[in-house]
């Protein structure tokens, strides 16, 4: 198929693109957009490089990858040979499971044991079961008065019946549904499932960045389910079976256990790896940000679902608390004293109003920031608050940044909830495929799976001539690429600047609450460690993993390895790895079910680039997408430098296909004329 594609490759581009991560697919979106050819490579088999979204079995995969070396330093004399992996941009790999790989004899011995138990209120249990599995093949016959089920997954099995009326309700006759899983339907599903799958929360509403949160209350379904969720009373009953095949029990089977938590196994975990979307690289959005600005300037929102964190937190006296947000959660916050709630007002209120321009000057916006705070008079805890719950920063940071931060933190705020942070559903790796899309619409090239072998250099004029694939020379007169394709030639430094990860599967969340929340965490360093610690608490309403779990992500500046670094804050935060085959109490700490660490490379140095080379950034320690976009639209100005960046789709009513009324009039008179 490579094969295939090379030959068909343009033999010419204006830009080719290694690599499909942000930066890079900003810049082909944005040259795509004002008619530049642009090709776009990327050397994995997927979108977004090092910011994308992994299911639970690609994650173990690519982890496992990741496990062994793959440097590969070749330079041929003229050109400089861009390996598949130039050097590890992942190392320091640690996979843990707290569960057991297996545990066949568990189901089997629950099943077993209410065999002949009769079917009770099976009706009732129809909806409930369609909620909880999606491998269910329903068959409807929807009243005519009613609306169809909406937002159903195409992978599944749902179809209307030819004949659209009901003409009776339901019997023994025209219910087919597995016996062995229903007679045990009440020991393997919990009371409460309703609650645990569904969010009727604003939370479960996918947000539009052009309009602020909906304030529904009802039961609305988000779009883009993988699974039809029948729960409004007003539909008709329907005729039901279930596929009475071994994938379909044993997938029910794996649900039913995770949201009781009883017994779970790393099987269940891979037979639902496609309700999991799990980040190499988790950063927040601020809704007043660059990149939510960029999104709507170029009209891409409706390529991408978003959902606000709705929750900030902070680890005091060894509890984790929820702070407030905004001016009424402040006056009504017990974590703050009366007088220092008005001292946090007037400071925030300093530094919404400070000019950070002429400000660059002051020799007070040059201390470090704990030192600055203290010239402000505020209270101990006060600047702790303001540190890791605003700021969200070191406390030796110069005190111009921090309050960069803050403004940050404050002019996103109220936009589209209380915070000012929003998450897109299914993972960051969607941000990079929307501008993917946008510059596919106008004529990018994308091939996947596919690496350059070298670059051509002319000397003499310090420029890329183009680039050698399958040895066939590609020409262009620009050439982007991501930092890990850079050839260590032009590397300056032979050590790259990294970053520590660690993705956490919990089986409940950090801070209880009736309404599932999206939380955000900045914990100071601890037992001697040097970083704080950036942690993003998911649930199933961000479609980040199945009912009845838990993701959480923390990050820091490397210090050892990821796993030295990070282990010590995942002790702090769960209970750590305890037996998984009996029922554990909801109470205390989130147990820790599964783990993976790993280092990620961020920066690295470079110099003498050909005049018309440029390099995009990894995924550093920052939280937001600043970096970024101001990166993205500095290529191309260098590219482009006349022209606007980001150009806004059209929308389709605004299309005049005027070119294709004068071909099509010029055909028809061709044929008129031939005739």
């Amino acid at each position: 198929k490579n094969n295939i594609m090379t030959e068909n490759f343009p033999e010419q581009a204006d830009v080719v693109v290694l690599g499909t991560g942000l930066c890079e697919s900003m810049v082909a979106a944005a040259l795509s957009r004002i008619g530049k050819k642009v090709i776009n490579i990327d050397r994995n088999s997927y979108y977004s490089s090092q910011w994308t979204t992994f299911s639970f079995n690609a994650l173990q995969q690519w982890a496992s990858f990741h496990q062994t070396n793959h440097s590969n330093h070749k330079i041929i004399e003229g050109s400089m040979r861009i390996p598949l992996f130039e050097e590890n941009v992942i190392s320091n790999v640690f996979i843990h499971s707290c569960i057991p790989e297996k545990n066949a004899e568990y189901f089997e011995t629950k099943f077993e044991e209410k065999t002949d138990q009769k079917e009770n209120n099976i009706n009732e249990s129809v909806e409930e079961m369609v909620n909880v599995f999606p491998e269910v093949y329903i068959e409807t016959k929807l009243d005519k008065f009613n609306n169809p089920v909406h937002n159903h997954n195409p992978n599944t099995s749902f179809k209307n019946s030819d004949n659209p009326t009901m003409n009776s309700y339901h019997s023994a006759n025209q219910m087919h549904l597995d016996t062995k899983i229903l007679s045990n339907l009440d020991d393997v599903i919990p009371t409460d499932f309703e609650n645990k799958i569904l969010d009727k929360s604003d939370n479960s509403n996918p947000l539009n960045l052009d309009n602020t949160v909906s304030n529904k209350s009802d039961n609305t379904n988000p779009i883009k389910l993988d699974n039809p969720i029948l729960i409004n009373s007003d539909i008709s009953p329907m005729n039901v079976k279930f596929v009475n095949n071994k994938k379909s029990e044993k997938s029910i089977s794996c649900q039913a256990k995770v949201l009781k938590g009883d017994g779970i196994t790393l099987e269940d975990f891979q037979m639902l790896s496609h309700k999991f979307n799990l980040d190499i690289c988790f950063k927040l959005l601020y809704s007043n940000g660059p990149l939510v600005n960029t999104i709507i300037k170029a009209n891409i929102s409706h390529y991408i679902d978003f959902t606000v964190v709705n929750r900030i937190v902070m680890f005091m006296d060894g509890a984790v608390v929820e702070v407030p947000c905004n001016r009424s959660d402040v006056f009504t916050s017990p974590i703050l004293g009366v007088i220092e709630k008005r001292h946090l007002m007037k400071f925030l209120t300093y530094c919404f109003e400070c000019v950070l321009e002429e400000s660059e000057l002051s020799e007070e916006l040059s201390l470090p920031f704990v030192e600055f705070l203290k010239t402000k008079q505020l209270s101990e805890s006060l600047q702790k608050f303001i540190i890791y719950s605003i700021a969200m920063v070191k406390p030796e940071i110069k005190a111009l940044h921090a309050i960069k931060e803050i403004k940050y933190f404050l002019m996103s705020l109220g936009k589209y909830g209380k915070s000012p942070f929003i998450w897109p559903l299914y993972g960051i790796g969607e941000l990079p495929q929307a501008f993917s899309r946008m510059s596919a619409v106008f004529g990018g090239v994308y091939c996947l799976n596919k690496n350059a072998e070298e670059i051509c250099i002319d000397f003499e004029s310090n420029k890329c001539t183009g680039l050698v694939i399958d040895n066939k020379i590609i020409k262009c007169e620009h050439i982007v690429m991501e930092k890990s394709y850079l050839p260590s030639y032009f590397k300056s430094s032979p050590k790259a600047e990294s970053i520590s990860r660690a993705i956490l599967i919990t089986n409940k969340s950090l801070l209880s609450s009736v309404e599932e929340c999206l939380t955000f965490m900045t914990i100071p360093p601890v037992d001697g460690k040097i970083n704080l610690v950036r942690v993003l608490e998911l649930g199933p309403s961000s479609s980040a993993c199945p009912a009845g779990l838990f993701i959480l992500y923390l990050v820091c500046n490397q210090d050892q390895t990821a796993k030295e670094d990070l282990e010590v804050y995942t002790k702090l935060l769960t209970e750590g790895c305890t037996s998984c085959l009996a029922n554990v109490s909801n109470d205390g700490k989130p147990r820790l079910l599964w783990s993976l660490y790993f280092n990620q490379n961020s920066d690295c140095f470079y110099e003498n680039l050909p005049e018309n080379l440029f390099v995009g950034s990894m995924p550093g320690s920052s939280l937001g997408f600043q970096a970024a976009v101001k990166e993205a639209e500095m290529i191309f100005k260098s590219i482009a430098p006349n022209e606007n960046f980001m150009i806004p789709v059209p929308n389709p009513e605004d299309i005049l296909w005027t070119d294709y009324d004068d071909a099509t009039s010029k055909e028809d008179e061709i044929v008129n004329t031939e005739a």
